[in-house]
C-alpha cells in the first residue's frame, strides 16, 4: 500500500539524488554514469535511512563520499 510518507520518502531521496547528480555532473566528476547512478542512490538511501531528512545535507554528503577514493 503507498502511503503518504512512502510518497515523502521517495521525493526526499529523488530531490537529494538530483541536487547530487547535478553537481556531479557540471564538475565533470562523473566518469561512469551507471556505478555513479548505483553510489548516489546507495548512499541517498542509506543517509535516510539513518534518519536525516534535509535534502541538502543528504546531497553534500553523497557528493562528499563520491570524491572519497
Amino acid at each position: 500500500m503507498i502511503t503518504l510518507q512512502n510518497v515523502m520518502s521517495i521525493e526526499v531521496i529523488r530531490e537529494a539524488y538530483y541536487i547530487a547528480w547535478d553537481y556531479l555532473h557540471r564538475t565533470g566528476a562523473i566518469k561512469d554514469e551507471q556505478q555513479a547512478r548505483s553510489e548516489l542512490l546507495a548512499g541517498m538511501v542509506d543517509t535516510y535511512n539513518r534518519g536525516m531528512r534535509n535534502k541538502l545535507v543528504m546531497a553534500n554528503k553523497a557528493i562528499t563520499t563520491f570524491h572519497r577514493p
